[in-house]
């Protein structure tokens, strides 16, 4: 091992005890590096991820029905060109790896047994086995529509029960602390209130912009599955965008004055939320906006339309947790009321 790496290089090992090498600049995307470090590839590959651009590398032609074969295959499908860009780029980064790892592994070898033995030595890191499973599971359909395979031995592998939630949730408290800290007018403040009051992913806010607006209401095709969201801008976001700086075509904008990426908006969004103490992420506000949507009392089909999902079960999460807490508090009074009914007269 070199003694010292190059600058936002990083070193991990295997399961194998294989050393592999990461760039890494703070916070952004982690970008895998060829193993021969110093190697005119390595090279290549680092002043490339300086530089923030790719080198496309010719990959050795995959051997017929294997793991990798079939992810090639898979990748130029419409079920993969059609996804998502976000989605298409973790999925694809995740198949990958798997092809470094086990790339010349035969497709009959891809069995129940196999890809639980992959969950499980995923097992510490719920979140990450998770990921496999769902992925080995949508690789191993499309093997199935192609016949490739007779049956999707990945639908028979349970998930682990997630106990975090996911991705954090903004409370209440942690709102006015980050108001707090960002008053209204600054960049930081108009972020958080785009968030909140419309529930947008990062990467429809960071493109929203007056010609979405029209007489106080909001239209925009969401980028990740293409669903037209139409929503009322509210007095609190009226007041911040008329506080504040704003772009030509998009209200949110880089210090050079140029719209955001939404990987770079939601590196640069995680430094304010440091900044105000909470432990929250851009994804966590829309969350927050779906709690506060359902505890108001919204229905399922009026969260699907607001927040741009296409299945009702996103939105019955939701439905769901206002319900329960509502009964809750109901039953609660109840016991009240049994005490009063049980206490003698005097």
């Amino acid at each position: 091992m070199p003694r010292k790496l190059h600058a936002h290089v990083y070193r991990e090992k295997t399961r194998h005890g294989r050393p592999v090498w990461y760039f890494r600049r703070g916070k952004g995307v982690r970008t895998r590096l060829p193993s021969d470090y110093d190697s005119p590839e390595f090279m290549e590959a680092y002043q490339a991820a300086l530089a923030g651009t790719t080198v496309q590398r010719a990959r050795p032609a995959a051997k017929p029905n294997t793991l990798r074969w079939l992810v090639d295959r898979y990748r130029e499908s419409s079920d993969f060109v059609r996804l998502a860009q976000s989605t298409k780029r973790v999925r694809e980064r995740l198949l990958l790896r798997l092809c470094d790892a086990t790339g010349d592994t035969p497709i009959e070898r891809l069995t129940r047994a196999a890809i639980l033995a992959g969950r499980e030595r995923r097992a510490e890191t719920p979140e990450a086995a998770n990921a496999f499973i769902k992925t080995m599971r949508v690789l191993l359909d499309y093997a199935l529509t192609a016949n490739l395979i007779d049956r999707n031995p990945a639908r028979d592998v349970k998930l682990f029960s997630s106990k975090t939630g996911g991705i954090h949730t903004w409370t209440v408290d942690e709102v006015a602390r980050y108001e707090e800290r960002h008053p209204l007018g600054t960049k930081a403040r108009l972020a958080l209130d785009i968030l909140l009051y419309t529930g947008l992913r990062r990467s429809d806010a960071v493109v929203l912009g007056r010609q979405h607006v029209r007489n106080e209401i909001l239209n925009i095709r969401t980028k990740k599955t293409g669903e037209t969201v139409t929503l009322r801008i509210l007095p609190p976001l009226r007041a911040s965008l008329d506080a504040s700086k704003t772009g030509d075509l998009t209200y949110l904008i880089t210090e050079y004055g140029k719209a955001f990426t939404a990987d770079g908006f939601g590196n640069w969004f995680r430094d304010r939320c440091t900044e105000a103490g909470v432990p929250g992420s851009a994804h966590g506000l829309r969350k927050a906006a779906a709690t506060r949507a359902a505890e108001a009392g919204a229905t399922t089909s009026e969260l699907m339309a607001m927040f741009g999902w296409q299945s009702s079960k996103q939105a019955e999460l939701y439905t769901r947790a206002a319900n329960r807490a509502a009964m809750g508090v109901h039953a609660s009074d109840k016991l009240q009321q049994h005490k009063q009914n049980k206490t003698p007269a005097p």
